[in-house]
């Protein structure tokens, strides 16, 4: 039986009491208990959800996970205002992936109950939260000016991206293919020999990115959102 646990930073960005589940069972004592408003379940795909009195079940959609080895991307052709590295300066991390993460849709945007504009900050906050436990960050520059970034979590078996992305402005320019690479070469630093990385299953053109680059499915998991059923509109 899984445990529900409360999530502070999620009830505080976005004014709710929300907790998280993993898996399908859910400990009724432990629900009485937090009484959350919103429960964020993550369940293999297929599982049922669990349907506790007075909640609402939301369907939020699928994060799909990818898995590849180092060794098998081409590096993408120079460009002679490109360049990567790895950033130490938190706020430039964060402020990137403010800009990046505007407006994306992830499972919160399945639920009516939660602030769509705090969704940024969310990300930001996770990129925060990655680097103070140990992870790290590649930022890609163009010209000086920094376009792309992926926070990295810690350890090395295998290496986990995070986040990952590149600002409106450069999309569609190869920008993502310099920052993948950039990654590798950092997750292959660390001692990793395969990399993970998940994204929403919508997320097509991410995803074709990573088959490119020879990494293949790993896992599919569903979110479902427990919402107290007065508090959804009529």
């Amino acid at each position: 039986m899984s445990a529900v646990r409360p999530s502070p930073a999620e009830s505080a960005r976005f004014g709710l009491r929300i907790a998280r589940l993993d898996g399908a069972v859910l400990d009724p004592a432990g629900l009485a208990r937090l009484d959350p408003d919103v429960v964020i379940v993550r369940l293999p795909e297929g599982a049922t959800p669990p349907r506790p009195a007075g909640y609402h079940a939301l369907d939020a959609g699928l994060v799909v996970t990818w898995r590849g080895g180092l060794s098998g991307l081409t590096r993408p052709p120079e460009h002679p205002e490109l360049g990567a590295e790895r950033e130490s300066d938190a706020a430039v991390v964060t402020g990137l992936v403010r800009e990046i993460f505007v407006g994306y849709r992830n499972h919160y945007a399945a639920n009516p109950l939660l602030d769509p504009s705090a969704v940024a900050e969310g990300y930001a906050q996770w990129a925060s939260t990655t680097l103070s436990a140990g992870g790290s960050a590649v930022v890609l520059r163009r010209a000086g000016t920094p376009i792309a970034v992926a926070v990295l979590g810690a350890g090395s078996s295998p290496a986990r991206v995070d986040l990952a992305g590149v600002i409106e402005s450069e999309r569609g320019a190869g920008r993502y293919a310099h920052l993948l690479h950039a990654v590798h070469e950092v997750a292959r630093a660390s001692g990793a020999t395969e990399i993970v990385i998940s994204t929403q299953a919508e997320n097509v053109r991410v995803q074709r990115a990573w088959r490119n680059a020879g990494y293949r499915p790993d896992g599919r998991e569903r979110i479902v959102h427990l919402v107290r059923s007065s508090l959804l509109p009529e």
